[in-house]
């Protein structure tokens, strides 16, 4: 069985927005929204990390920056302690 690969997307924007248009890209590749700035994205393909920067770029502004990550292990981000 294949191991999925984690991705950590952190977005720098001087509005502190990201487009709506860049919003809902995310939200069909199911990245979750860690915080206002960063994203996980979980997938079983891997090798990601390039395509999904220059996806990004296309959808960012010139003054906007971002950072992906590529992770082999993570803890889940979404566990909640009790």
């Amino acid at each position: 069985m294949q191991t999925p690969s984690h991705y950590l997307l952190s977005f720098d924007t001087p509005s502190n927005l990201l487009s709506l248009e860049l919003h809902n890209l995310l939200i069909s590749w199911h990245a979750k929204r860690l915080c206002r700035h960063s994203w996980y994205l979980e997938t079983r393909l891997h090798h990601l990390a390039e395509p999904i920067l220059d996806e990004l770029k296309k959808h960012l502004g010139e003054k906007d920056r971002v950072v992906v990550v590529q992770c082999n292990t993570l803890t889940n981000p979404f566990k909640t302690s009790r």
